[in-house]
């Protein structure tokens, strides 16, 4: 504990040292972030740009992946790999060794300190062709999930990424044709498997990283077609939403539902519902894809905390410490008022910030955003402060 807070302490410092001198500095060559992606200690954030010219008209002329150590704002990024536009995905694993990218023709897992590719799949890994849009990594960091954005694929591929291998293979449910959706828990012992379209009525597997999947642990009766899923981050509860704006909670030791309530009039359909656990309370927000509603309920003792009627959204996110609510508005919004930041501990005190693609610090008080100039910029939302822009790299 001590150590970290070293760390934490360090890294504002860093970060106050060097407040005015970037926020001046001018791009040194065409830089165009369009994802980034934090570990989950904080101290690294991956970077994928774009160029802003092109070589012909279908190909950019510079795109590529930088690692920036956020310990060490003063020291610049490190390049990590060329990249394309069709890399979609970045995850750092749970322990932070490993950062993996996925994308439309393959997937490709660095080791972050040395920069070594210690796993590299095409396409044609598996049977049938698979892009890799969708991975997670496992708890202890040693697998990786992946599955595709495809209707032709129809498994779900489990690999070993040191030995290079695919060790399961996971097929759809009620033998559709692809996998429509699956959610893992975050301890990875029990998953559900949506194919499309989806039934009435779904199954809980237990899961075991060396013998695949086992029993069935439950089932979820919903009646109408599930729109969005989240578990919890101690994996404890299951929150479901269906088509015609219900809400329900499960606890995932007996699959037992807890509480159920309808929360939009208008069914959500096509445009998904966003689903967020907080991480110290029963609480858990809820947004549909149609209505500008943005809701907390305390679901153990059916209490409604907070209601927000003014804004479309997209995202939504608890601060590590649950002191923000962090939601990502519709993507039609302005950019210099593209994410809204409630201060729970401020009887919701609601902050306009630019940018988009917040990844916040597990501090819970500094955040990463892409800004609207396609900069990194880095805020302190406990003080409302922009520390630094980040200047782009040289290459």
């Amino acid at each position: 504990m001590e150590k970290q807070r070293l760390i934490v302490a360090v890294w504002i410092l860093c970060l106050l040292c060097v407040e005015f001198t970037p926020l001046q500095a001018q791009p040194v060559e065409p830089w165009w972030v369009v994802s980034i992606e934090m570990s989950n200690d904080g101290r690294h954030l991956a970077v994928k740009h774009e160029a802003s010219i092109w070589i012909d008209s279908s190909t950019y002329a510079d795109s590529g992946i930088w690692i920036y150590d956020l310990e060490n704002l003063l020291s610049p990024p490190r390049f990590l790999s060329e990249s394309d536009k069709y890399d979609t995905r970045m995850l750092f694993s749970p322990n932070g060794e490993y950062l993996a990218v996925g994308g439309f023709y393959g997937l490709t897992v660095f080791e972050v300190n040395s920069g070594d590719v210690i796993l590299d799949l095409s396409h044609s890994a598996t049977p049938i062709r698979s892009d890799f849009r969708r991975i997670s990594f496992s708890p202890d960091s040693n697998y990786l999930m992946s599955f595709s954005y495809s209707y032709t694929e129809d498994e779900v591929s489990i690999w070993d990424i040191k030995a290079g291998q695919r060790i399961h293979a996971i097929a759809a449910q009620q033998n559709q044709a692809h996998i429509g959706q699956l959610w893992f828990s975050p301890d990875w012992r029990q998953f559900i498997n949506w194919s499309n379209p989806s039934s009435d009525i779904d199954t809980i597997h237990a899961f075991d990283i060396k013998r695949g999947v086992g029993h069935e642990r439950g089932k979820l009766a919903t009646g109408v077609r599930a729109v969005g899923a989240a578990f919890s981050a101690d994996s404890a509860f299951f929150a479901l939403a269906t088509w015609d704006g219900k809400v329900q909670v499960y606890e995932t030791e007996n699959w037992a539902l807890i509480n159920e309530r309808e929360f939009h009039q208008t069914p959500c359909g096509e445009g998904g519902a966003a689903l967020a656990f907080a991480h110290n309370h029963s609480w858990l927000a809820i947004e549909c894809g149609w209505e500008g509603l943005l809701t907390i309920w305390d679901f153990e003792h059916d209490k409604m905390v907070f209601r927000d009627e003014r804004y479309p959204f997209r995202g939504l996110q608890f601060s590590s410490n649950d002191a923000h609510l962090i939601v990502s508005r519709n993507p039609n919004t302005p950019a210099k008022y593209a994410l809204a930041i409630w201060d729970i501990e401020k009887d919701f005190e609601l902050t306009l910030y630019p940018g988009n693609s917040p990844q916040v610090h597990p501090n819970g008080e500094l955040m990463a955003v892409i800004g609207h100039d396609s900069r990194i910029w880095i805020w302190n939302i406990q003080q409302n402060k922009l520390l630094v822009i980040l200047p782009a790299p040289h290459r």
